[in-house]
């Protein structure tokens, strides 16, 4: 679509209105038209001139018709316009979150956005949480790109629920929670059901598929999840799937502790 054409269109919101009635109402005359949309007589008149001027519309004895330009270019203009009513409802997501974290804008549409506010720094995650532990579900696949408390707290009790659970995150997340948890992180690595994977590099956001959902989350500067999307469409779903297995396929597996004692006695 030329920017003559686009200009066009967006200048007034009516011309895109006429073409979709047409293509749902067939052939009208301009009173339908006007019943239709709720404007003025003389606005349809103008707009239909116009139309007409351009090859997308036409008028024959049984009134007006979209033609098959015009069906194209409705098309094409209303693909546009929810696309980027799309990206202005994602827009804090989409800030924070690389494009490999991004799936096709009519598969994002599908989600709904929970994003901090002032008064509500936490709703992203506590969200997530709830969302994570209420879905009956039977396996798990994550990535996350930081450390969390409240995110740990979540998967932990599906974990310990028997949940096969497949996680994968940065180098330097691992190296820090080997650190810390000492013991217990050998013992995490020791349940079954549960696979780590490290990846060598920040994937710089979230993304978590259950059976029946997913979520895709953006991170501030404080490594404080920011905006998260979920959705339980399908198509959401395989995108998120696709995602996931391409991103374990770069990851390497952490053995259990147990493993890498075993591995390391075998004389040589």
């Amino acid at each position: 679509m030329t920017n003559d054409a686009l200009t066009f269109l967006a200048d007034s919101p009516v011309r895109a209105r006429v073409l979709g009635a047409l293509q749902s109402l067939g052939p009208a005359r301009p009173s339908d038209l006007r019943d239709e949309l709720d404007v003025s007589r003389a606005t349809v008149h103008r707009n239909l001139s116009a139309l007409t001027d351009r090859g997308w519309v036409r008028q024959d004895a049984d009134g007006y018709h979209v033609t098959t330009a015009g069906v194209l270019v409705h098309d094409r203009f209303e693909h546009f316009r929810t696309g980027m009513e799309t990206i202005d409802r994602f827009q804090q997501l989409l800030e924070t979150i690389p494009s490999e974290g991004v799936p096709p804008l009519d598969v994002l549409a599908t989600a709904d956005l929970v994003t901090t506010a002032e008064d509500k720094p936490h709703a992203p995650v506590m969200r997530y949480v709830e969302e994570l532990t209420a879905s009956d579900t039977d396996r798990v696949h994550g990535l996350s790109p930081v450390r969390s408390e409240m995110f740990d707290f979540g998967h932990d009790q599906l974990i310990e629920a028997g949940v096969e659970t497949e996680l994968i995150i940065p180098r330097d997340v691992l190296e820090a929670e080997r650190e810390d948890a000492g013991d217990e992180f050998g013992e995490t690595l020791a349940t079954d059901g549960f696979s780590l994977f490290v990846l060598e590099d920040d994937p710089g956001f979230g993304l978590t598929v259950l059976d029946d959902r997913a979520f895709v989350g953006g991170y501030g500067p404080d490594n404080q999840l920011v905006a998260l999307a979920y959705a339980v469409d399908d198509s959401f779903v395989s995108w998120a799937t696709d995602t996931f297995e391409s991103l374990r396929s770069r990851a390497t597996c952490v053995p259990g502790e147990q493993a890498e004692v075993e591995e390391s006695a075998r004389p040589e």
